[in-house]
């Protein structure tokens, strides 16, 4: 009975020594944090971009991610923490060494791939990537109205161009006069829709009815629902004369 206890013993400390070493192996370790700025096609993104997805890959496998914009406090930076581990047999997280590959919306970057530092670094970096990026553009033309003199009681009207000559539907979220334009002008006709699809065009009329001799001024503004895109202001003017 004495040598089975003893058997016991030994086994059970035997096991405890295995878990020990297993525990010692299979360590996770501090992040490896990746920051700085991210640019795509030249231009840098900010946390207005939420479109865009920045990831780390090792051997396929994707370790992290970050869209931009969804943590406020990293501002306009992107910041991937890179989960590590000294365990070689841990797939899931980095190790020191591992050559890791980035992209930008499932696109590569233009700079060379990425080696992992110690444990804990943090290391800036900026990324460049260049790919096609299907969004809308928008084109407002003429960019000013000029009614230049108009006889006092009669009416002029000048029409305005807006079209999308991007990749992706635009819609126009709405078009009205300023708050600071002159009670001479006026919108005559609105577009019947105001969602554009690529290389489509609608069209905006605005009159001018001058009551009193002397210049007037004002603008047109148009809101797009697009965060890449700002709202458009067209100056307008004119002068009433006899």
């Amino acid at each position: 009975m004495g040598h089975g206890k003893m058997c016991v013993k030994l086994c059970v400390l035997s096991l405890l020594f295995v878990a020990a070493t297993v525990s010692v192996i299979a360590r996770p370790q501090p992040d490896f944090t990746l920051w700085g700025t991210a640019y795509v096609n030249r231009v840098a993104l900010t946390q207005k971009h939420t479109g865009y997805v920045i990831r780390v890959e090792v051997d396929g496998i994707e370790l992290v991610r970050y869209t931009m914009g969804s943590v406020p406090t990293f501002g306009d930076h992107y910041v991937l923490k890179v989960p590590m581990d000294d365990d070689p047999s841990c797939t899931q997280k980095g190790h020191a060494g591992d050559i890791a590959h980035i992209f930008i919306n499932d696109h590569a970057i233009d700079d060379q791939p990425l080696m992992l530092g110690d444990y804990g670094k943090t290391v800036r970096r900026d990324l460049n990537a260049t790919f096609f990026v299907h969004e809308p553009g928008l084109d407002v033309s003429p960019a000013a109205l000029d009614y230049g003199e108009v006889i006092i009681g009669s009416f002029s009207i000048l029409s305005l161009h807006i079209s999308n000559t991007g990749s992706a539907d635009l819609c126009i979220m709405s078009i009205g006069l300023g708050e600071d334009c002159s009670g001479d002008f006026l919108l005559t006709s609105l577009p019947a829709y105001m969602y554009l699809i690529p290389g489509d065009e609608v069209c905006v009329e605005v009159g001018y009815y001058p009551l009193e001799e002397g210049e007037d001024r004002g603008t047109l503004e148009i809101l797009i629902d697009d965060e890449k895109l700002s709202a458009v202001k067209v100056p307008l003017s004119g002068a009433g004369i006899y």
